[in-house]
């Protein structure tokens, strides 16, 4: 997945940040970039996608709310990608490959998921779905993406 410029993070994403500064920092960065998907870890990645897509409730922000959390038992799409990022950095995983990535669907809604940088591609986990989908196999537009060095730092996702 190719980035081109800098952008504005979103303004929800900044105040998710001020409130959860450990989220927003680089963390178990010795691995890299990119994870050696080996078995074991593609095994880990599928279990801690399907357990938190069927842990949590979708439920949408109130309009003009947008709260981005991590963890309960109901959120909207980016409080489900949180909630994988974190519970994949708390497993060791670098933070460095889990990138928040906003999109539109096919059908032109705005979503939330995660992207995981891997030696297979960048994998995308995606609260509507189990299965975990390389970026370009899936039905969502790319529009920004959380920088790996720099969870704070965005860039609009370059098109093709």
């Amino acid at each position: 997945m190719a980035v081109s410029k800098q952008t504005l993070a979103p303004y929800a994403h900044v105040r998710f940040c001020v409130q959860n500064p450990d989220d927003c920092e680089v963390r178990n960065s010795e691995g890299g970039g990119v994870v050696d998907l080996t078995a074991a870890k593609k095994l880990e990645l599928q279990r801690i996608n399907r357990q938190v897509n069927r842990s949590m409730r979708p439920e949408n922000d109130e309009p003009g709310n947008d709260v981005w959390k991590v963890g309960g038992t109901s959120g909207d799409c980016e409080d489900y990608a949180l909630t994988k990022r974190r519970q994949l950095m708390e497993a060791g995983w670098p933070s460095t490959a889990l990138r928040l990535v906003v999109a539109r669907t096919s059908e032109g809604e705005g979503h939330a998921v995660l992207a995981v940088a891997t030696s297979e591609g960048d994998l995308i986990l995606d609260n509507r779905t189990v299965a975990i989908k390389e970026w370009r196999r899936t039905d969502l537009r790319l529009l920004k993406i959380q920088s790996g060095e720099n969870p704070r730092q965005w860039f609009d996702v370059r098109r093709r």
